[in-house]
């Protein structure tokens, strides 16, 4: 559990460590003589818990006793817990005055991983998973956050595809919910954003490709939910390259239809006579549009 009650406020085990990942003694021993008074209490079922803050494993909230309590009994990987603490850590320098949220339950009930109370826009949601859910989950998902006038941010946690020249079909349907891909690589504390650009020339279908990878410590999240980064740059350069490639297409097809339709004019009987009147040094009898047409096709 990251989150209990202290005195009736909510605290989270995501405060306890420092920018630098370091635990902050002072705070971790209030919560830990809080929890020997009897004041930290479950959020979800009420009992009272205690805090774990080991120097190995990201601290928790647990229960004295074993029961039924479904926040106290959710079992979660290493690599999870310090994702959720990582990214709860990157809202808190993004928004230093705002309220932050772990494990945020919404009026429909679920919950996001971190939530942002934001007085400057749409409040924001960090949705954060290692696998991908059911498609129809997450429909439901992102249609709420969307109907309710939430910005979403998917991330999603890294792997080897994570970095190949592809998406997988879920991370098409967050691409085409927020614009991109976010992956984070709890490990090494870095985020991956990832961006496929998908178009067609003619009947060739091309696909292109934007990686980039941050140290957590040097990214933040600004109030429309966006990476400040140099993400959105080399994204807008490619975009600008594909118009440009598209441009040079058309011009091309263009010239390419404008030459079968003077050569459709040419008639070949009358071109083999004004060639051979060239020859002869006649050219006073070639008409200028067949001129044109052997001087613009070198054919002399």
């Amino acid at each position: 559990m990251e989150n209990c009650f202290y005195n009736g406020k909510e605290i989270c085990t995501y405060d306890l460590k420092d920018k630098y990942h370091y635990y902050i003694s002072e705070l971790v021993e209030e919560w830990k003589l809080a929890a020997n008074n009897g004041k930290l209490i479950c959020s979800e079922c009420g009992s009272s818990v205690y805090l774990a803050a080991g120097p190995i494993v990201e601290p928790y909230f647990a229960h004295y006793d074993k029961q039924s309590c479904p926040y106290g009994n959710l079992t979660e990987s290493e690599e999870l817990k310090k994702g959720k603490r990582l990214l709860y850590s990157l809202l808190r320098k993004s928004f230093p005055e705002n309220e932050i949220h772990a494990r945020y339950k919404m009026k429909n009930g679920i919950y996001s991983t971190c939530y942002v109370t934001n007085s400057d826009g749409n409040d924001i949601a960090i949705d954060y998973h290692l696998q991908h859910s059911s498609i129809g989950k997450f429909q439901e998902r992102d249609q709420y956050y969307k109907s309710s006038q939430i910005t979403p941010i998917y991330v999603l946690g890294i792997n080897k595809s994570s970095y190949d020249n592809q998406i997988s079909w879920y991370e098409n349907l967050i691409q085409k919910s927020i614009g991109l891909c976010v992956f984070l690589d709890s490990w090494n504390e870095k985020i991956l954003l990832k961006k496929s650009f998908d178009y067609k020339l003619g009947g060739l279908r091309k696909i292109v490709f934007c990686h980039r990878i941050y140290s957590i410590d040097d990214i933040m999240i600004d109030n429309r939910g966006a990476f400040i980064s140099d993400f959105s740059d080399e994204c807008n350069k490619i975009e600008l390259s594909i118009k440009k490639e598209k441009e040079l297409y058309e011009q091309m097809m263009l010239d390419k239809n404008k030459n079968i339709s003077k050569m459709n004019d040419i008639r070949p009987d009358i071109l083999n006579t004004a060639l051979e009147c060239l020859k002869r040094g006649e050219g006073q009898l070639v008409s200028k549009r067949y001129m044109d047409y052997i001087i613009e096709n070198k054919l002399l």
